[in-house]
């Protein structure tokens, strides 16, 4: 254990270096699974949009198979209605034939424009599908390679972290349990990782409020651990030359 101020100052900064470090490593461990996971999810994406594409199609092809019914029995109906054409009795019914027949024809013409248009859709949504389904294939394959570098930098994190616990677990033996406890304290009710900070020109490097001219002159001293009376941050005495 130090002996003295200054050496339980230069031990308590080189924990919370250690501190600092750790923390970020295991940020990087943590951040692991959400970069897998968005990898996942930009795969599942095109395979999303391949499924729907894949189910307009489907849809495509029943309407086009549809009108072709709806064409093939008004092709039924008007060979059955010229086929009455010889045998109507008055001028009126044929008169009605004919109408009937036209109509019928038109509805068809209609129909199968409608059919080109779909067989329009059927090709360009073709189109897309191959499209959708080559750049899959090439991501799939650049994202396996990401993935693969991410879990070998997790390993090389991981490996990282075991030295920096090894390393905190040497500093905290030098430190002592009662110092410990105290850095611990602090550590409680700081917000960010500077626990121990410095003081120039008897301004707080934590929170940036003027000590008074008593406390830092003792502070100047180093004959004992001094906390920052504002923001209760352990703090040491830093010339600046």
């Amino acid at each position: 254990m130090s002996t003295t101020v200054e050496e339980q100052i230069f031990t308590l900064l080189k924990l919370q270096k250690n501190e600092t470090e750790s923390a970020k490593i295991q940020n990087q461990l943590n951040s692991m699974p959400r970069k897998i996971k968005a990898l996942d999810d930009r795969l599942a994406e095109y395979e999303l949009k391949i499924n729907d594409r894949k189910l307009n199609q489907d849809q495509f092809n029943k309407n086009y198979r549809d009108n072709e019914t709806d064409v093939q029995l008004n092709y039924v109906q008007i060979e059955r209605s010229e086929a009455k054409l010889n045998s109507v009795q008055t001028n009126k019914e044929y008169q009605a034939l004919l109408k009937e027949i036209e109509e019928a024809k038109a509805v068809n013409s209609r129909i199968e424009d409608e059919m080109l248009d779909i067989l329009g859709l059927i090709e360009e949504n073709e189109k897309r599908i191959a499209a959708t389904q080559d750049e899959y294939i090439l991501d799939t394959d650049k994202i396996n390679r990401e993935k693969e570098l991410i879990k070998t930098r997790n390993e090389e994190i991981r490996n990282e972290l075991v030295v920096f616990e090894a390393e905190w677990e040497q500093i905290s033996h030098k430190i002592g349990p009662e110092l410990l406890k105290e850095f611990n304290k602090v550590k409680t009710w700081i917000r960010d990782s500077r626990i121990v900070v410095p003081v120039i020109d008897a301004v707080c490097g934590g929170c940036n409020m003027s000590i008074m001219p008593q406390t830092y002159n003792e502070l100047q001293r180093s004959e004992k651990l001094m906390f920052c009376p504002h923001c209760q941050r352990m703090i040491y005495h830093q010339n600046v030359s």
